[in-house]
């Protein structure tokens, strides 16, 4: 199943401080993202302090922040490894 997908002002923001290669990895990520949340790479992982929000691995150091709301993925934001300490 595909899941729509929408962007926050914040993940486009925090997209934008990313190099040309980076984002096109980004961009890679959530492809697959879209297509199958549960993709072994991606290492997706519930957030305990907020509900339905979930973060999923870009590469070693770059997290993506998102929320699953029924047949929709909202991408929150995007950063590197100590995003989590906003968010976890």
């Amino acid at each position: 199943m595909k899941y729509d997908t929408l962007y926050a002002d914040l993940f486009l923001d925090h997209f934008e401080r990313f190099t040309l290669k980076e984002r096109r990895i980004i961009e890679r990520k959530i492809e697959l993202l879209i297509n199958n949340p549960d993709h072994p790479s991606l290492r997706t992982q519930s957030l305990h302090r907020f509900e339905d929000f979930y973060e999923s691995s870009v590469s070693m150091g770059i997290r993506v922040i998102w929320e699953l709301d029924e047949d929709t993925i909202i991408l929150h934001d995007v950063g590197r490894h100590d995003i989590l300490k906003k968010y976890g």
